[in-house]
């Protein structure tokens, strides 16, 4: 294995960094960087461009005339709202991991109900894969997630199919299926956790609690990615065993189809890191079809738009019954490798 500084040497000429996640107000936003052999320098750059652009935006908008005043915008707004019918959420990634798979089942809530979604519980649960069949049966510690009974790992280019009978219908269903194909994913064999100095730009103030960042996190990771034309990831990242992550809508996603087979990569993200902390890194190859659900889901909460608290956004297209039921059911090969953050500034 070659040393870390060998590394970064051998991934400066030929990588591009695909993603920045950036924290502004509290919330973790996507921000994409296409120009091919950015280094460690370019990266500050990159981050102090984008900024630079968009208080030029915010200039222009001014300089036209785009913003009025108040009294000019205001008038009495009458919300039509239409009740969306209760529908069944469905949350299950079958991993190539030996576990207990399991699957979450909840009901959706109107717009604006901040309960907590509803545990869907009595269900009857199967999950097949050719003539191999695993029973799912239902928590009794948490009501509404089903385990199956016996450990198994998902694998590559296998089809698993999910059926749900449930004890009473949803939105005029009892029965919900949904089928998902397991890609062929990336195996890690060795990473690089480096930690560099964030560039002294305002990126707004946090929020009431919030911690500022002040460092950037650089990820670089090997491994032969497979000859596929359709390769979608996720990227995880763990600080000390907590996710930085803490939702599906903070997640990196990216497509990579123009790389296909190569061995070397690079990501980066921004947050606080100390020299020394235990960092666990897992790229997940994902279908195209949950890519696109992931994407829905992260461009609504850019864009301010508005859903059920405890549902995806409309434009988050699931695979649950042909789209009678929200949320999605997929197969992902996870790869994951653990070290230790290293101060480059």
């Amino acid at each position: 294995m070659e040393s870390s500084d060998n590394n970064i040497k051998k991934i400066n000429s030929k990588i591009s960094l695909r993603t920045i996640l950036t924290k502004m107000n509290g919330q973790l936003k996507l921000i994409s960087i296409n120009d091919p052999g950015q280094n460690n320098a370019s990266l500050i750059r990159s981050v102090k461009t984008v900024s630079v652009r968009i208080a030029a935006f915010l200039f222009l908008l001014l300089a036209t005339g785009f913003f009025t005043s108040c009294n000019e915008l205001e008038e009495e707004i009458q919300w039509d709202i239409e009740t969306a019918p209760e529908m069944l959420v469905v949350e299950s990634v079958i991993t190539n991991e030996l576990k207990n798979q399991s699957v979450k089942l909840t009901l959706s809530r109107p717009y604006f109900d901040r309960a907590k979604p509803a545990a869907v519980s009595g269900a009857i649960m199967k999950l097949t894969e050719g003539t191999n069949v695993y029973s799912l049966i239902e928590s009794s510690e948490n009501p509404g997630v089903y385990i199956s009974e016996v450990e198994f790992r998902g694998e590559p280019l296998k089809t698993y199919a999910l059926k749900i009978n449930l004890p009473e219908k949803v939105n005029g269903l009892l029965e919900y299926s949904a089928i998902s194909t397991m890609p062929e994913g990336i195996d890690l064999d060795s990473a690089g956790f480096y930690i560099f100095k964030m560039p002294e730009f305002n990126l707004g103030e946090a929020e009431d609690g919030e911690e500022v960042d002040s460092t950037i996190l650089g990820v670089y990771f090997f491994g032969n990615e497979p000859e596929s034309d359709d390769n979608f990831y996720i990227n995880k990242v763990f600080r000390n065993d907590i996710p930085l992550q803490k939702s599906s809508k903070e997640y990196l996603i990216y497509p990579d189809d123009n790389r296909n087979g190569e061995y070397s990569y690079m990501n980066a993200f921004i947050c606080n890191i100390a020299e020394g902390d235990k960092i666990t890194f897992q790229v997940l190859s994902i279908e195209k079809g949950f890519y696109k659900f992931l994407e829905g889901v992260i461009n609504s909460e850019q864009s301010g738009g508005m859903g059920s608290i405890s549902g995806p956004p409309a434009n988050a297209v699931g695979n649950i019954q042909d789209g009678k039921g929200l949320g999605y059911f997929t197969a992902a090969y996870i790869s994951e490798i653990t070290g230790f953050a290293m101060d480059k500034r």
